[in-house]
This record gives structure tokens, C-alpha cells and sequence, in this order.
């Protein structure tokens, strides 16, 4: 299944034309295409083109944005012929810059135009000067409506909000719900498991509100985070081990956490971690396990009521 959704992607991509350097600028959503798989957005990605990012060096050039403030990645773009060989003329992102991380300036994203501001793109490695296609991406230009319903809260048009925007504020749907609490509980009773240090585990405490009501307190970006990154965990399974993270026995569960949180891909790494972090901080709140480790609820910053 997987190689015949690649082999469409190539199809794809090979039928395709070149598009032109001078029509990209802005803001571009950037997206992972595996072709059996929804397409996936992580960490909000997204790539800038500058009005001269098409021109040589040494101009600003373009980057990578994630979660709306890191920046990685400069890059310069250019009409070419593929790196791969294949004689297919593409539209390159060149990475090799310096400035760079020295893992990405291997790195050359070529693309081809679908639609009127829409990309497909693949990512080509060289390693020991050898290149190879390495995944497939889909490049989409932001919806200029998009952005302006991204507003901070209370900014306001002219003619103020909308009978729309102002129901919907009045609205927060939780980050994890559905499906998403699903794989959350699945994730939490693995890391935390009855019959571990505690008697009790996670499957006793219905630590989602918890949860939710903390990531109420953090920026949006996060908040839009956290089910992706619960998605991810689902499906990613199916890639390592032939099944959702969900239909996964106890012991496999656990393994696959564990190779996630010790493996090579840095962002696996980072999914672990920020999925332990609103676990264990829900789960110690809790009354029994905060006594059971001396957890006082409190920063105790003010002396006591009865101090003289």
C-alpha cells in the first residue's frame, strides 16, 4: 500500500509543470504527503518567500516557520533541472547556505505546480554525494481570510466582529476531545500504568479536563498542537508497527513510546516529552498521588494566615 501511494505521488509530481520563481511570495502552508495517510501539518509549518528570494545571493531569502515564531532553514529558490537526474524541470529550494544547520544544507526541496497556488514538492537528500528522493510535501499559498481570523483576541475590525465571531468566542472547544481523549487516555494509562510506583495509575483519574483547562492558558498555536500531535501518534504506529497506537497491547504500547522518546527523529523526541509533561503534571495534581510524593498545591510565596 505504501509504495503504491509513493509511486502515485511520483506520478503526480512527474506530471506536473515547473512553475515560476516569480509568483511565489508570502506565506506557504506546508504539509507531509505520505498517500495513504491525511496529509499532516506539523508544528504549524509554513515557508516564507521574501519579494527577492529568487534572487542570487547574497539576498535575505526565505525560511522555515514553525508555531509561529521559529525560524529554520534560509533558503534561496531557482529554476533548474532535478537534482535526481531524471531531466524533469523544477523549481528549486536550495538549503545549502551559509547559516545553516550542516544536516540541512544536503537538503534540496524541488516543486512542481498543481493549482493556483498550490505546490507539490519532494524533498531530495544527497548523502555521500549520492541523491535521493527522500518524501514527498504538499506547498499551499495561505488563505489571506485565514490569517485575519488569527487576530489576537479583542482586535477587531472596523465594523466590529460578527454575530459568527462573536458565538464563537464565547465557545473554546477543548484540545483534546473525541478521538483525540482517546488516544490521550491510551497514552496516559501507558505511561503511567496501575500497579506501577502508585497502586493507582491513570485510567483512574479523568485527567483530560485537567489537561485542557492547562492548555487553555498557553498560546492558541499550542492548543491547535496537541491533537496533531495525538493524531500523529495514532497513525504513525501503523508505520512501525502495523496498527494504531490505540490497538496496541499494553506491552507494545509502552515499547513504541519508548523508542519514539529514544530515537534518532528529534521531533519524536519533543512529542514524548511535551505528552509527558501534561500527563504528569494532570496526574499529580491529583489528591493521592500529590500526598503520596509530598506535593503541596500552592507556591506558599505568602506566610500563613496565623503569623504573627
Amino acid at each position: 500500500m505504501g509504495l503504491k501511494a509513493f509511486g502515485s505521488l511520483k506520478k503526480k509530481f512527474s506530471d506536473s509543470p515547473a512553475p515560476d520563481p516569480v509568483e511565489f511570495q508570502g506565506y506557504y502552508v506546508v504539509r507531509l504527503l505520505t498517500g495513504f495517510l491525511p496529509p499532516l501539518r506539523f508544528f504549524g509549518h509554513r515557508k516564507f518567500f521574501p519579494v527577492d528570494v529568487a534572487c542570487p545571493a547574497p539576498g535575505s531569502g526565505g525560511f522555515n516557520e514553525f508555531l509561529n515564531r521559529i525560524r529554520i532553514g534560509c533558503f534561496k529558490i531557482e529554476s533548474g533541472d532535478s537534482i535526481l537526474g531524471d531531466g524533469q524541470r523544477v523549481l528549486r529550494i536550495n538549503y545549502d547556505r551559509s547559516g545553516n544547520p550542516f544536516w540541512l544544507r544536503p537538503l534540496n526541496d524541488e516543486l512542481k505546480k498543481t493549482g493556483d497556488g498550490c505546490y507539490l514538492g519532494r524533498g531530495v537528500l544527497r548523502l555521500f554525494g549520492v541523491p535521493f528522493n527522500s518524501f514527498y510535501f504538499s506547498v499551499e499559498r495561505e488563505n489571506p481570510r485565514r490569517l485575519s481570523s488569527q487576530r489576537p483576541e479583542g482586535d477587531q475590525t472596523a465594523d466590529g466582529p460578527s454575530e459568527k465571531q462573536t458565538a464563537a468566542s464565547t465557545v473554546k472547544k477543548s484540545a483534546i476531545r473525541g478521538v483525540g481523549a482517546v488516544i490521550f487516555s491510551r497514552a496516559a494509562d501507558t505511561m503511567i500504568p496501575r500497579g506501577g510506583v502508585f497502586a493507582a495509575g491513570a485510567a483512574d483519574y479523568d485527567l483530560a479536563p485537567r489537561v485542557n483547562a492547562y492548555l487553555d492558558t498557553l498560546t492558541p498555536a499550542i492548543r491547535r498542537l496537541t491533537p496533531v500531535v495525538l493524531y500523529y501518534l495514532e497513525f504513525v504506529s501503523l508505520v512501525f508497527n502495523g496498527r494504531r497506537f490505540t490497538r496496541l497491547p499494553p506491552w507494545r504500547a509502552d515499547r513504541f513510546l519508548t523508542r519514539m522518546e529514544n530515537g534518532r527523529l528529534l521531533y519524536h523526541r519533543y512529542m514524548v516529552l511535551f505528552l509527558k509533561l501534561l500527563i504528569m503534571t494532570a496526574f499529580y495534581e491529583q489528591e493521592a498521588p500529590a500526598a503520596a510524593i509530598g506535593y503541596v498545591h500552592g507556591c506558599r510565596l505568602l506566610p500563613p494566615e496565623d503569623a504573627a
